[in-house]
């Protein structure tokens, strides 16, 4: 099965010692998306808060400044109707020739997606999620009039003329994971999208939301993230992971100063204040934290020295030569990981790399691996 490479883009310059003054840089946004193109990759995400520029209109300007990559497109639902959203969704993948992808954001800080007027409880707005995604399907395959009257949304006669140029509809993507992330994503998801732990726990994450899917009549993809530190030789990788590790701690310690608390709020505009993190309160970080506990390498090549380093707000990363990373992503991969979310801590030029260095192994390393299984 063809393996996805994705990658998360961002609005303006970002690296381990620089950050933009400017807010918001066009210029920058499509030099990103055609540079992650020109690199091999299938997808990008383009990531939502209460602060971030709005994905959708980045979306629509990345599509129009580049040729093959898809988009994964973060939206919270709550904020636009889903009757909008469909024919928002539909519109898109059509303007971009069927690369569309919606993610779906549940969001885990009550603080922070109160500043959009969103007062719902985490749990709630998880069963508002697997409502919406409901209703787009709905929309995307009808061609009657729609009604529905649930728990979060109530329309009348909603019928949409565009429908999805892709067949039988956009992806949905499903991000979180709490206890309720998990057990709406199988029923609901096309791609559960989570940050790659030991093998072992992959392994049985992936069965029991393959178990709860198939209670459903359904099958669920995984997309894997990690963060990724090469090097020319594994001592040189190792070298330059540790410098980074200085560099995320000399940050968290300066976070510390100024805020009160080491974790990166994910900021712009100068929201600093820890209480609105879009990282405060999610089950994500309380796993990047037992991470740690399990010692700073996991499984030979995943290193959390990332984790520690930064305060709990960098997941941990492969460290390794392309091959000896290869390898380490080809151990998930057999077990069902159809999709990886791979990005450096100097995203742009490690885009570059990962397209001169690892993609290509890791493609080769897939196709390698098939043939085998298809003449077994």
């Amino acid at each position: 099965m063809p393996v996805e490479i994705l990658g998360m883009i961002s609005h303006r310059e970002t690296t381990l010692h620089y950050k933009s003054p400017k807010i918001f840089d066009a210029g920058y946004l499509r030099l990103f998306a055609q540079t992650l193109e020109q690199a091999g990759y299938d997808r990008t995400l383009v990531a939502q808060s209460s602060f971030w520029p709005d994905s959708m209109p980045l979306a629509a300007d990345i599509m129009a400044h580049t040729q093959r990559l898809k988009l994964m497109v973060a939206h919270r639902p709550g904020f636009v109707a889903p009757t909008m959203a469909a024919r928002m969704f539909a519109a898109l993948d059509h303007l971009s020739n069927g690369r569309a992808g919606i993610h779906i954001i549940s969001a885990g800080n009550d603080a922070e997606t109160q500043c959009d007027g969103d007062f719902l409880t985490k749990d709630e707005r998880y069963h508002r999620s697997a409502e919406f995604v409901q209703i787009l399907r709905a929309i995307w395959s009808s061609d009657v009039p729609v009604d529905h009257d649930g728990t979060y949304f109530k329309f009348k006669r909603a019928l949409s003329e565009i429908r999805p140029l892709q067949q039988p509809s956009i992806p949905v993507y499903w991000g979180g994971s709490s206890e309720v992330s998990l057990t709406l994503a199988a029923q609901h998801a096309d791609v559960y999208a989570f940050s790659l732990q030991s093998v072992a726990k992959t392994r049985d994450l992936m069965l029991r939301m393959q178990k709860d899917a198939s209670s459903h009549q359904r099958r669920i993809a995984f997309q894997g993230g990690v963060r990724i530190i090469l090097g020319q030789t594994e001592e040189l990788a190792w070298r330059n992971a540790r410098d980074i590790a200085d560099s995320l701690r000399v940050q968290a310690e300066a976070r510390l100063r100024a805020t009160g608390s080491a974790v990166d709020q994910g900021s712009a505009g100068g929201r600093n204040d820890p209480a609105f993190s879009t990282k405060k309160g999610t089950s994500n970080l309380a796993k990047l934290n037992t991470l740690s506990d399990e010692g700073e390498l996991i499984d030979g090549r995943l290193w959390t020295g990332t984790v520690t380093a930064s305060g709990g707000s960098a997941p941990p990363a492969f460290v390794g030569t392309a091959e000896q990373i290869t390898q380490s992503m080809m151990a998930y991969y057999e077990l069902g990981v159809t999709g990886f979310m791979i990005r450096g801590f100097n995203v742009l030029t490690d885009v570059v790399e990962h397209g001169q260095e690892l993609i290509p192994r890791l493609r080769a390393a897939v196709e390698a691996h098939d043939r085998t299984h298809r003449a077994a």
